[in-house]
């Protein structure tokens, strides 16, 4: 058997602020003190399943006799074992009399069952705001089953997966989402064609009943359950028998489905089995589990400017203690919202009028796997999570999703806490998007540190780019542009924007605490070059994009909006593409938001734009989360729309006539540039391009300024104008009606049209 990449991998879980991090339920159990107090997280109904990787601690090695001794005479503690991974794509499920059953979506088996507590979110983002690690059971398993397929093919177990990684192949085994009726939950899944529900039951005492419903099968099936002599008995036509140390349930070929009900106990454990029940007649849906929606109140801004920030109230008391950071969100057709949040809720908001006094919130969906992208096509509802995207069904009409569909799983789910899946959004063909995170993710990881493809029917996936590596956000711009964001780290000396391009790579090249020196220096030596680079004063964890459309939106319809994580702004993009090198400009609006906004969604109905956001680590965020509507009132914006660079000169388009006095004087603007060193090392400084070895700023002289004849561009002579990683311009300028114009815009020069010289990468590979 070939050893799991996760198990080699995942002390990387506990990299950095994870060595600190200690798991507060295990030491509460264990009668010590926790080092911190109690999140919300912490004490928030998950629900009756959670999805999540499901991790467990391995046993210390044994103290070396013969280990070298410190200054105090003892021996060295020997480093912890890696912690083992139980399920990477687990449905965690919550039963009667203090039981737990985690179902692995990619294997179909049961990976482990506990009695003692529901599932630890102690160490991951659920209940931290910088998560440590994946959850745990809550109790130690009474039993496991290993890595591998948990049914026969052709009689045989065996793994065709390489590392033990991913779904198995198709046409072996097909996860097609669980059922949820009331509190039970039944899982639906074909294995060699024939289709499966899989139902967990509590027995009391430590018995656990599997109830299946096995459809008509002309061959005969094999399903593993758990070691040897964990499995006592089988009813409804099936067989047990043993099978190099596991407990085999043999079904025998038949022309009718079949109820089957198999307990799993300890050994010398004997319990009266369930009466298998019909399961599908709870795959209809069932009665719903929240109580009824939630009314907020709403805070609408005062209209000083053309753009104004309202504040929608979020329940953040509700009976569930659910912690209300928001990380998504798209519109239904008719207005209403729905909102992911980090802790796995997905919510319905309705009534968003002008007012905002009468705001509804419904709890819809529960348990799913840290959500950081909805989208909502033709009405039905798709949110993008860490092991899959979830299309979330309402069968019984309750107002709460019941069918929990897996539209698409492609690539692998790391439980390494940093490996997040990011946004989601679709082209005009109805393909969605998204962005895989690589921090921290090992050399040769199938599907991170990318931009995927998923067809519209979610059966294809494929890669569209690579390089990236904590790419918080995408969007897509008119004629299908794909832009996407990446944040500073590791070979990102700051953040960045891209115009993605099929096989474009696009600077990653893996993270040095995971890679080894050698891997890195054997990656690529340049990259594509970004549309811009955002300095970090204005933005050091930058969110998704927004093509704003719509003429309700004002001067910035037509335009692409930037989200800032880090800084809670928002910026508008202007780019350009030059002998087809892509390269522009941002300029910040003056707005600030409650959150890190990551994720921003325009209204159909009133044609705004709304945007959500949370706290977490890294930004300057005051509210846990946010949901908040950025409305346009008709007065002028007084910013730059348009940006765009020639030979020897920049032009510069305002959305207001400017007053030619200040507009035609060179001293109204102030330019510099700088450089970045692209390299293994954590960010930038800023350096001379005068001098490459020095740090800071060069000044740009600015020779003239000329208003032209529509008296809203502004073209500015710069002689010594060539490509550079960051041109500022500041500028001291009045709109025609005298109103000032204080503002900076932050460009990044690829390629001057009639020059030669390649786009600047300053690059250190170490």
């Amino acid at each position: 058997m070939r050893t799991n990449s996760f198990t080699r991998v995942a002390s990387l879980l506990l990299i950095g602020i994870c060595c600190s991090a200690r798991d507060a339920s295990a030491q509460a159990r264990r009668g010590r003190p926790t080092s911190r107090p109690a999140s919300v997280g912490a004490i928030m109904d998950y629900g009756p399943f959670v999805s999540s990787s499901l991790t467990m601690d391995a046993p210390r090695p044994p103290a070396d006799p013969n280990a070298p001794r410190g200054a105090n005479g003892r021996a060295a503690r020997p480093k912890p074992l890696p912690p083992i991974v139980i399920a990477s794509r687990g449905v965690t499920v919550k039963l009667d009399n203090d039981m737990a059953v985690c179902f692995d979506t990619e294997t179909m088996r049961w990976a482990a069952g506990w009695v003692g507590g529901y599932i630890d979110m102690s160490r991951t983002s659920e209940v931290r705001t910088q998560g440590a690690g994946a959850a745990m059971p809550a109790a130690k398993p009474v039993f496991q089953s290993p890595q591998g397929p948990a049914w026969a093919h052709d009689g045989s177990f065996e793994d065709p997966r390489p590392d033990h990684l991913g779904n198995l192949p198709e046409d072996r085994a097909h996860y097609k989402g669980f059922y949820r009726h009331g509190k039970r939950i039944i899982f639906a899944y074909s294995v060699d064609g024939v289709e499966v529900l899989d139902s967990p039951r509590s027995l009391g005492g430590n018995t656990f009943a599997r109830m299946l419903y096995v459809g008509p099968s002309a061959k005969q099936l094999k399903l593993r359950v758990a070691t040897e002599g964990s499995v006592n008995v089988a009813a409804g036509g099936a067989k047990v028998s043993s099978e190099d140390g596991m407990t085999i349930v043999t079904i025998e070929p038949s022309t009718q489905p079949r109820g089957i009900s198999v307990s799993i106990a300890p050994a010398h454990t004997a319990a009266d089995l369930e009466t298998p029940e019909v399961l599908p007649l709870l795959c209809k849906g069932g009665p719903k589990l929240w109580d009824d929606a939630i009314e907020t109140k709403g805070r609408r801004s005062m209209d000083t400017q053309a753009y104004v920030v309202d504040t929608i109230g979020m329940p953040e008391a509700n009976p569930w203690h659910a912690w209300m950071r928001a990380t998504a969100l798209d519109f239904f057709s008719d207005g209403r919202a729905a909102v992911a949040t980090m802790n796995g809720d997905v919510w319905i908001v309705s009534n968003i009028d002008a007012d905002l006094q009468h705001v509804s919130w419904k709890r819809f969906a529960t348990g799913l796997y840290e959500p950081l992208g909805v989208r909502i096509v033709n009405d039905e509802l798709y949110v993008l999570c860490r092991d899959r995207i979830v299309r979330l069904h309402d069968l019984a009409n309750t107002g709460e999703a019941d069918f929990y569909e897996n539209f698409a799983s492609p690539g692998t789910t790391s439980p390494i806490y940093h490996a997040f899946k990011m946004d989601l959004q679709t082209d005009s063909s109805g393909n969605f998007y998204y962005m895989v995170d690589g921090n921290q993710i090992p050399k040769g990881f199938p599907m991170h540190a990318c931009l995927v493809k998923v067809s519209p029917d979610g059966k294809e996936s494929s890669v569209v780019a690579t390089g990236f590596r904590a790419a918080n956000g995408m969007g897509i711009g008119q004629n299908d542009d794909i832009i996407c964001s990446d944040n500073q780290g590791h070979w990102t000396p700051v953040c960045r924007l891209s115009l993605v391009k099929q096989g474009g790579f696009y600077g990653y090249n893996g993270d040095p605490r995971a890679f080894t020196r050698e891997q890195l220096e054997s990656g690529p030596k340049t990259y594509d070059p970004p549309i811009c680079w955002i300095p970090y004063e204005l933005d050091n964890s930058t969110g998704g994009q927004l093509l704003v459309t719509g003429n309700k939106a004002g001067p910035l319809e037509g335009h692409i909006l930037s989200t800032s994580y880090g800084k809670c702004r928002i910026f508008e993009l202007m780019y350009e593409t030059v002998d087809g090198i892509p390269q522009g400009a941002t300029v910040e609006l003056p707005l600030q938001f409650d959150s890190g906004i990551q994720r921003a969604r325009m209204n159909p109905v009133d044609g705004q734009i709304y945007v959500v956001g949370l706290k977490g680590w890294q930004t300057s965020a005051t509210h846990d989360g946010c949901l908040q509507r950025i409305r346009y009132t008709g007065k002028p914006m007084n910013l730059p729309v348009d940006f765009h660079v020639k030979a020897g000169s920049v032009s510069i388009t305002f959305d207001q006539p400017l007053d030619p006095r200040t507009a035609n004087d060179e001293q109204s603007f102030g330019v510099s540039e700088c450089n970045y060193k692209w390299s293994s090392k954590y960010g930038s400084e800023k350096y001379k391009p005068s001098d490459p070895t020095k740090v800071g700023s060069d000044d740009l002289d600015v020779k003239s300024a000329k208003l032209q004849s529509d008296k809203k561009t502004v073209v500015l002579e710069i002689p010594k104008l060539h490509p550079v990683m960051q041109l500022s311009i500041e500028m001291h300028i009045a709109a025609a009606n005298g109103a000032p114009i204080e503002c900076e815009l932050d460009a990044t020069i690829n390629h001057v049209p009639g020059s030669n010289a390649p786009p600047v990468l300053t690059s250190s590979p170490n």
